[in-house]
């Protein structure tokens, strides 16, 4: 199964140059139901059955889009589930956010320039670039762009 990234936007109050987003929305793909988060956005995955999903919410007219159906492998380690169980670091490296998390496993290395994204909680729709992690822990930077993620 593939993941796919999609948003939701109003199509009253969107205008040429900026777009509003709806959040809360239910999206809906046979039984299983996802939301727009704050920034408008929803994930859902692609399989080999369902080709579309049905948007809903209040306000709005019910619609439905159309997605890809794909027969290509998820790959799982794109995703990482959960609560971070362990204090956030903000100081032994200055100017990075180290998330240590012991009931996590990562192959040491293998995360370095992909972005770590928030999906829900306080923090929903943050995300900064990952510049390094170990087997239990991500080293959150911003690759020069000055503008680093922090708790």
């Amino acid at each position: 199964m593939v993941i796919l990234k999609g948003y939701v936007r109003d199509g009253e109050k969107s205008t040429e140059y900026a777009d509003s987003v709806v959040t809360s929305a239910s999206v809906i793909q046979g039984s299983r139901i996802a939301y727009t988060s704050s920034n408008g956005t929803f994930y859902t995955s692609a399989d080999v059955t369902l080709d579309y999903v049905t948007c809903e919410t209040s306000r709005h007219k019910t619609v439905d889009y159309s997605i890809p159906v794909f027969a290509t492998r998820y790959d799982s380690e794109g995703v990482i589930s959960g609560s971070v169980t362990q204090a956030i670091d903000t100081t032994t490296y200055p100017g990075y956010t180290v998330i240590t998390d012991f009931s996590k496993a990562f192959l040491s290395g293998a995360l370095v320039t992909r972005v770590l994204e928030m999906r829900s909680g306080v923090d929903d729709g943050l995300f900064a670039a990952i510049a390094g992690n170990t087997y239990n822990s991500v080293k959150l930077g911003s690759f020069g762009t000055g503008d680093v993620w922090t708790w």
